[in-house]
Protein backbone atom coordinates (compact mmCIF):
# COMPACT_ATOMS: atom_id res chain seq x y z
CA UNK A 1 0.00 0.00 0.00
CA UNK A 2 1.02 3.59 -0.63
CA UNK A 3 1.88 5.85 2.27
CA UNK A 4 -0.05 9.08 2.74
CA UNK A 5 2.95 10.98 1.38
CA UNK A 6 3.09 8.84 -1.76
CA UNK A 7 -0.67 9.11 -2.27
CA UNK A 8 -0.68 12.89 -2.09
CA UNK A 9 2.64 13.87 -3.63
CA UNK A 10 0.73 14.36 -6.91
CA UNK A 11 -2.65 15.25 -5.39
CA UNK A 12 -4.85 17.90 -6.92
CA UNK A 13 -7.13 20.24 -5.00
CA UNK A 14 -10.09 21.22 -7.18
CA UNK A 15 -12.03 24.30 -6.08
CA UNK A 16 -15.39 24.99 -7.68
CA UNK A 17 -15.73 28.43 -9.29
CA UNK A 18 -18.37 29.77 -6.91
CA UNK A 19 -16.35 28.79 -3.85
CA UNK A 20 -13.23 30.39 -5.32
CA UNK A 21 -15.20 33.56 -6.07
CA UNK A 22 -16.50 33.66 -2.47
CA UNK A 23 -12.93 33.29 -1.15
CA UNK A 24 -11.69 36.04 -3.47
CA UNK A 25 -14.40 38.41 -2.26
CA UNK A 26 -13.62 37.55 1.36
CA UNK A 27 -9.90 38.16 0.78
CA UNK A 28 -10.54 41.58 -0.79
CA UNK A 29 -13.02 42.69 1.87
CA UNK A 30 -10.95 42.12 5.01
CA UNK A 31 -7.87 43.78 6.48
CA UNK A 32 -7.29 41.16 9.15
CA UNK A 33 -6.65 37.42 9.00
CA UNK A 34 -9.63 35.10 8.68
CA UNK A 35 -10.17 31.35 8.46
CA UNK A 36 -12.94 29.22 6.96
CA UNK A 37 -13.44 25.46 6.90
CA UNK A 38 -13.43 23.40 3.71
CA UNK A 39 -16.39 21.27 2.66
CA UNK A 40 -16.25 18.78 -0.17
CA UNK A 41 -15.11 15.31 -1.09
CA UNK A 42 -11.95 13.25 -1.12
CA UNK A 43 -11.28 11.26 -4.28
CA UNK A 44 -8.45 9.21 -5.78
CA UNK A 45 -6.80 12.35 -7.20
CA UNK A 46 -7.05 14.53 -4.07
CA UNK A 47 -9.86 16.76 -2.84
CA UNK A 48 -12.73 18.67 -4.39
CA UNK A 49 -13.85 21.76 -2.48
CA UNK A 50 -17.51 22.55 -3.04
CA UNK A 51 -18.26 24.83 -0.12
CA UNK A 52 -17.13 26.63 2.99
CA UNK A 53 -18.27 26.75 6.58
CA UNK A 54 -17.42 29.17 9.31
CA UNK A 55 -15.78 28.54 12.63
CA UNK A 56 -15.51 30.76 15.68
CA UNK A 57 -12.73 33.34 15.42
CA UNK A 58 -11.29 33.95 18.88
CA UNK A 59 -8.81 36.66 17.90
CA UNK A 60 -7.72 38.16 14.58
CA UNK A 61 -5.03 40.72 13.70
CA UNK A 62 -3.33 41.70 10.46
CA UNK A 63 -0.82 38.85 10.84
CA UNK A 64 -2.46 36.12 12.92
CA UNK A 65 -5.74 34.40 13.65
CA UNK A 66 -6.79 32.18 16.54
CA UNK A 67 -9.85 30.05 15.88
CA UNK A 68 -11.80 27.04 17.06
CA UNK A 69 -11.10 23.75 15.29
CA UNK A 70 -13.31 23.10 12.26
CA UNK A 71 -16.00 20.46 12.65
CA UNK A 72 -15.25 16.85 11.80
CA UNK A 73 -17.32 17.19 8.61
CA UNK A 74 -14.58 19.46 7.27
CA UNK A 75 -11.35 18.05 5.83
CA UNK A 76 -9.34 21.23 6.10
CA UNK A 77 -9.24 24.97 6.42
CA UNK A 78 -8.07 27.99 4.51
CA UNK A 79 -6.85 31.30 5.88
CA UNK A 80 -5.33 34.42 4.40
CA UNK A 81 -1.93 36.05 4.59
CA UNK A 82 -2.12 39.78 4.00
CA UNK A 83 1.58 40.29 3.35
CA UNK A 84 1.90 38.36 0.09
CA UNK A 85 3.55 35.08 1.13
CA UNK A 86 1.64 31.84 0.61
CA UNK A 87 4.17 29.85 2.62
CA UNK A 88 2.83 28.60 5.96
CA UNK A 89 4.19 30.40 9.01
CA UNK A 90 5.60 28.52 12.00
CA UNK A 91 2.27 29.06 13.77
CA UNK A 92 0.44 27.66 10.71
CA UNK A 93 2.67 24.58 10.70
CA UNK A 94 2.14 24.01 14.43
CA UNK A 95 -1.65 24.44 14.23
CA UNK A 96 -1.95 22.26 11.13
CA UNK A 97 0.17 19.52 12.70
CA UNK A 98 -2.05 19.49 15.77
CA UNK A 99 -5.34 19.41 13.88
CA UNK A 100 -7.37 16.69 12.21
CA UNK A 101 -7.14 18.49 8.85
CA UNK A 102 -5.87 16.71 5.76
CA UNK A 103 -5.18 19.93 3.81
CA UNK A 104 -4.51 23.56 4.68
CA UNK A 105 -4.96 26.47 2.30
CA UNK A 106 -3.20 29.82 2.41
CA UNK A 107 -4.63 32.63 0.29
CA UNK A 108 -2.05 35.34 -0.31
CA UNK A 109 -3.73 37.17 -3.22
CA UNK A 110 -7.33 37.47 -4.35
CA UNK A 111 -6.52 35.19 -7.29
CA UNK A 112 -4.17 32.63 -5.69
CA UNK A 113 -4.41 29.89 -3.06
CA UNK A 114 -1.70 27.44 -2.06
CA UNK A 115 -2.79 24.15 -0.47
CA UNK A 116 -0.52 21.94 1.62
CA UNK A 117 -0.64 18.41 2.96
CA UNK A 118 0.61 17.53 6.47
CA UNK A 119 3.70 15.79 5.13
CA UNK A 120 5.02 18.68 3.01
CA UNK A 121 4.55 22.29 4.06
CA UNK A 122 7.12 23.55 1.56
CA UNK A 123 5.59 22.28 -1.67
CA UNK A 124 2.03 23.33 -2.51
CA UNK A 125 -0.35 20.79 -3.99
CA UNK A 126 -1.65 21.26 -7.53
CA UNK A 127 -4.77 23.48 -7.63
CA UNK A 128 -7.50 23.67 -10.26
CA UNK A 129 -10.52 25.98 -10.33
CA UNK A 130 -13.52 24.55 -12.18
Amino acid sequence: PLTFSEQFSNATVTVDKETFKALSILYQSRNDEWVVCLIGTKNVNGYTITGLSTTKIIKSTDDSVVFEECSTSSFGSIHNHLHGSCLPSLADAYNFGNSNHRIMGVMCRADYIAFYSPDNLLKPLKVEVR
